[in-house]
């Protein structure tokens, strides 16, 4: 691993997912309350022959709420759900870089196997197992739940390696940073907060640079020529001025 990251307990993710499963709930009997009085109001008088697709399209919105509840969640949150969060848990690659959309949709497709036979049986066994505490989801994908180390980190951690202020050769000058936001940044800045302390700091430099460059729409070619380094220093500088002028 790149960082050395404090793995989740399964105490922790236990209290995470309970979470979890408590909001889908909530959304499920919300969404399909809806829909059943809107269905019943549609079908006035001919339930029974419209009792099969009342069924269909409350199973299918049930499904969607289950799969997409936390695909939603961890790509909009680099790796987090509202449980998660609430336990300062992220979901990484093994490396220590920014878990990406493929990894979370792999991870959470395979949640169905991890369930059974019931409340995680067998994803609770396969942790149990595993030296990294990772369910079939995270063997699947790639994947690792952590403590999430940038929330630690003190204010003078965060930024003791950085330049007072943004340097003339601003590197990321015209670049789209509005579209980041500061759970985009949080890798960032546990990366230039520890850096000297990695041993393969540029190939992982470089994959934070490319992430970024991907949430701001950008081509990757960007970072052509660049140095990895220098430009998140100055892309987390110039994130942080223009944050503070708002």
């Amino acid at each position: 691993m790149a960082f050395e990251y404090t793995l989740a307990g399964i105490g922790s993710r236990f209290l995470a997912a309970a979470l979890d499963t408590l909001i889908i709930l909530a959304l499920v009997l919300l969404v399909n309350s809806v829909l059943l009085l809107a269905m019943g109001l549609l079908f006035t008088g001919a339930l029974e022959t419209a009792s099969a697709w009342i069924v269909a399209v409350v199973g299918l919105a049930s499904f969607v709420i289950f799969w997409g509840y936390y695909i939603f969640f961890e790509v909009l949150w680099n790796g987090q759900s509202p449980g998660k969060r609430w336990q300062r848990l992220r979901v990484i690659r093994q490396d220590g870089t920014p878990a990406g959309a493929i990894e979370i949709v792999i991870r959470n497709l395979v949640r169905l196997v991890d369930f059974i036979p019931l409340n995680y049986g067998l994803g609770v066994l396969v942790m149990f197992v595993d030296s990294q505490s990772r369910r079939l989801g995270d063997l699947a994908a790639g994947t690792l739940v952590v403590r999430d180390q940038a929330a630690a980190l003190s204010p003078a951690q965060r930024g003791h390696s950085l330049p007072a202020a943004i340097p003339e050769n601003n590197l990321v000058r015209g670049w789209p940073l509005q579209r980041l936001s500061s759970e985009d940044l949080e890798p960032v800045e546990s990366y230039l907060s520890r850096r000297h302390e990695l041993r393969n700091r540029q190939a992982l430099s470089q994959q934070l640079l490319l992430s970024l460059l991907a949430r701001m729409d950008q081509p990757p070619e960007r970072a052509a020529g660049l140095d990895a380094d220098q430009t998140l220093e100055h892309l987390l500088l110039a994130w942080r001025q223009r944050r503070a002028g708002r």
